[in-house]
């Protein structure tokens, strides 16, 4: 099988998946019912991906087949807060007014599991280790901010 990437784009009007060999070629539509960020699963049986048009982590056969959906409130703009891991794939969630909360769905799209929070979380980008033990994070020292002045002589 040839390495491939996936991309996304709004080719013909509407956001899709599009995959391209990395070795050269055209480019192939993967989604029609649009697509916007994607991760195929690290055996290469899946693929995850959002849409621009409602929240949702979606994911289908790599090779071609019908969706389902595996986390209901992953939004499309969220898309650095989610990624595959060997057993499912991560993302934060917002069940509550507290910090966000770490969740996996295994790869059996079984329902997503909450395994942690994220005191103070700052902003968009995680990463989390391949065996999936930790978790790296912007944290937030500070929720204000101080303005520092000069003085000039005249």
């Amino acid at each position: 099988m040839m390495p491939s990437t996936c991309t996304s784009g709004p080719r013909g009007g509407t956001w899709q998946i599009w995959q391209v060999d990395v070795a050269g070629g055209p480019a192939t539509q993967v989604t029609t019912d649009g697509g916007y960020a994607a991760l195929e699963s690290l055996d290469g049986l899946w693929l995850y991906y959002t849409r621009l048009d409602r929240p949702g982590l979606l994911r289908r056969p790599a090779s071609g087949g019908a969706a389902e959906m595996v986390a209901a409130n992953v939004r499309a703009e969220n898309w650095p807060n989610w990624g595959v891991l060997n057993r499912g794939v991560f993302f934060l969630t917002w069940p509550d007014a507290g910090d966000p909360q770490l969740a996996v769905v295994d790869a059996a799209a079984s329902p997503p599991r909450l395994l942690t929070r994220l005191p103070d979380y700052a902003w968009s980008g995680i990463a989390v280790s391949p065996d999936g033990t930790r978790v790296i994070y912007a944290h937030a020292d500070r929720r204000d901010a101080n303005i520092g002045g000069l003085m000039v002589a005249r």
